[in-house]
């Protein structure tokens, strides 16, 4: 009985979560247009999005349907964490090892993905790593994406945000690999690729190897096509990595440019605190 219990409490939180997506998808509106993903040095994650439609009703249409998603999946999530806590005070049903439940639990994931668009489980992602701070379940969501028949463009739109992701969680190496190919793909002459180039310096920077981040740097900040968030963003790799190199005076000289830049718009209040903190230890 506590075997049967526990499955079919999986089952049904998958099967209900399978059916209120269909649901509220089924009557929802056309997909926005793909964010961008981003996330800030030493901040929360940044959205970079594009174009919205432009169409009041729409909006609000949206956004009412998002806001019932969200409710519903946050009652999703607390009976799949009322069944973790039980499985986890009982432990693993006699008869069923441990890897085979996490293998039935990732294919109920699984199956209620198949149900989502590209766009869906794109939002899915940022969801899951803004909202709840779960990078690894952003990780599978992206993962099991880049499963499917993709053009090359989303493809690489994908392997950004999941190099970006594995950084965060640490996973140098993944996050390497995916935003090489990204960037292969992109290039850094547009705000996707500019942003995989970012990310690619935060990682090999991470890692010590800061004559080739600054060089990323470099390959971006003075793009014209690249908005100038971005390149503000490419500025600093250039500072800190030349900071990190040895280089004091002209690092300085970049910490000086981008505070005179971006002194009085607060939207970069993270950046000139930042700044401002290198330049004091400068001095």
């Amino acid at each position: 009985m506590r075997t049967l219990g526990l499955v079919c409490g999986g089952a049904l939180a998958g099967a209900l979560s399978t059916a209120v997506v269909a649901a509220l998808l089924a009557d929802a509106p056309p997909s926005p247009p793909r964010p961008a993903a981003a996330s800030e040095p030493g901040g929360e994650g940044t959205a970079i999005a594009g174009p919205q439609p432009g169409s009041t009703g729409f909006a609000v249409r949206f956004e009412r349907l998002e806001q019932r998603l969200e409710e519903l999946t946050g009652v999703i999530e607390g009976l799949r964490a009322e069944l973790g806590a039980r499985r986890e005070a009982v432990g693993p049903p006699r008869g069923i090892d441990a890897e085979s439940l996490a293998a039935a639990l990732t294919d109920v994931e699984r199956d209620r993905w198949g149900t989502m668009s590209l766009a869906e489980l794109q939002r899915e992602a940022d969801r899951l790593q803004k909202k709840a701070g779960d990078l690894a379940a952003a990780r599978r969501v992206l993962e099991f994406a880049l499963e499917r028949p993709l053009a090359p463009g989303d493809r690489a739109a994908l392997q950004a945000r999941l190099g970006s992701i594995a950084r965060r969680a640490g996973d140098g190496r993944t996050a390497e690999i995916a935003l090489s190919r990204a960037i292969d793909v992109l290039g850094t002459t547009n705000d996707d690729g500019a942003w995989a180039a970012y990310e690619l310096a935060l990682t090999r920077s991470e890692g010590g190897d800061h004559a080739a981040a600054l060089a990323l740097g470099r390959r971006f900040a003075d793009q014209p096509n690249v908005s100038e968030w971005i390149r503000r963003h490419g500025r600093w790799v250039v500072a800190t990595e030349l900071d990190a190199l040895g280089d004091r005076a002209r690092a300085r000289s970049e910490y000086e440019a981008i505070l005179a830049a971006c002194a009085d718009d607060r939207k970069y209040d993270w950046l000139v605190t930042d700044v401002q903190q290198r330049l004091a230890s400068l001095r």
